[in-house]
């Protein structure tokens, strides 16, 4: 009983191991021109977008109030609408 056991419960790990996944791609937040107008500054990928860290949320409030807005997140490699990284990360900011 005990070697039958034994074997189950080895089996049931190795299939939980398995071979290394492929790595994949990270969704980066990055801004472009939208809106109605076309102009109008958007972020795409928003949902990549995580809470604001407690270490940035002052500067994080800084930017957002102003242009009136409040932050809602945060992305370390966050990219401006020429596909560069932002050097402190990106803030999400909302209007309420």
């Amino acid at each position: 009983m005990k070697r039958w056991l034994a074997t189950v419960c080895l089996s049931v790990l190795a299939g939980c191991s398995s071979a290394p996944k492929e790595p994949v791609a990270e969704v980066v937040p990055r801004i472009t021109l939208g809106g109605p107008d076309g102009k109008t500054r958007v972020w795409a990928n928003a949902s990549a977008f995580r809470p604001v860290p407690i270490q940035l949320r002052a500067k994080a409030a800084e930017i957002c109030e102003a242009i009136g807005a409040r932050a809602a997140g945060f992305h370390p490699r966050a990219l401006d609408e020429n596909g560069k990284t932002f050097t402190e990360g990106g803030f999400y900011c909302v209007k309420d």
